[in-house]
C-alpha cells in the first residue's frame, strides 16, 4: 500500500511539474491558443508565471519529504 502511495505521489508530482513547466516557460500568447488554456487570456502575465513557478515547487516538495531523512 506505500508503494502504491508513493507512485500516485509521484504521477501527481509529474504532472504538477510539467504543467508549471508549461506555464513558466512557454510564452503567454501561446498558450492563450491552447483549447483547455483560455483563461491565460484574461490573467496577466507575471501571475501565469507565478502559477507555474508555484507548480514546480509543488512538483518539488514531495520527493523533498522523502528525502529528509539524508539530512538529519
Amino acid at each position: 500500500m506505500n508503494l502504491a502511495l508513493w507512485i500516485a505521489a509521484g504521477l501527481l508530482a509529474a504532472v504538477a511539474l510539467l504543467g508549471g513547466i508549461t506555464k513558466t516557460f512557454i510564452p503567454k500568447e501561446k498558450l492563450a491558443q491552447l483549447p483547455n488554456a483560455r483563461w491565460v487570456g484574461d490573467a496577466s502575465v507575471s501571475f501565469v508565471k507565478m502559477l507555474g513557478v508555484l507548480q514546480i515547487l509543488a512538483a518539488i516538495g514531495p520527493s523533498l519529504t522523502s528525502r529528509q531523512s539524508l539530512f538529519r
